[in-house]
């Protein structure tokens, strides 16, 4: 639990590395580490709300899926043969889950990190391939993101404030993002800033309510 709760806590700074001039490697790096540190986050935050971590069922779907899209795209295998194993494996988890968003949010974030790796991996080993992995990227992420911030902002174990700021963070950044593809105006991203820093606000305090959990826990 001290382990997800400086997990959650650290994400915003690793995710705030994505935005500095670096290189488009280490931005997808910084991108990948913010990412699977909000998933270690969001397992303590599951043992917090029902006692669990995270169930083998869970875990096992999460390796299938990344496995799956990985090869995939590596060895160019029918999506269909990869994607069935992986549907029939989140149905299972959505009949056995006590926390349904919060797991289906988990697999999501995996998926997608098992996109953006397949995509590293593919442009690596087959120059020029024309792959559209990435495209995957946010098509899983997207909804994952959302599921999360439906989780955390229902959690009562953590602070309302902390709850409130990440919901009206995500409300924030995806009104200034339709706002902006729609009148293709650039000014509306300015928007985004205090919607990242409500959402930095609301991860920390998050996190830390994690940690003072584990102290004050036997």
């Amino acid at each position: 639990m001290r382990l997800a709760g400086w997990a959650l806590a650290l994400c915003p700074a690793v995710l705030l590395v994505t935005a500095l001039p670096i290189g488009e490697s280490a931005q997808l790096l910084a991108g990948a580490l913010g990412l699977l540190l909000f998933a270690v986050g969001l397992t303590g935050l599951r043992q917090l709300s029902t006692g669990v971590g995270l169930p083998w069922v869970v875990a096992g779907v999460a390796v299938l899926g990344i496995s799956g899209i990985i090869v995939g795209a590596l060895f160019r295998v029918s999506g269909v043969a990869v994607s069935v194993p992986v549907v029939i494996g989140v149905g299972v988890v959505l009949y056995v889950s006590d926390w349904r968003a919060g797991d289906l949010s988990l697999l999501g974030l995996s998926l997608a990190l098992g996109s953006g790796l397949a995509y590293v991996l593919d442009n690596v080993l087959h120059d020029d391939n024309g792959s559209q992995t990435d495209q995957a990227v946010p098509v899983f992420l997207v909804p994952s993101i959302a599921l999360a911030v439906w989780v955390l902002g229902r959690a009562s174990s953590i602070s309302r404030p902390a709850r409130l700021a990440v919901v009206l963070a995500a409300l924030l950044s995806f009104l200034s993002l339709a706002v902006a593809l729609q009148t293709r105006d650039s000014t509306f991203f300015f928007f985004l800033a205090p919607a990242a820093a409500l959402l930095a606000y609301g991860l920390v305090a998050s996190g830390m309510t994690l940690r003072r959990w584990t102290v004050a826990s036997p």
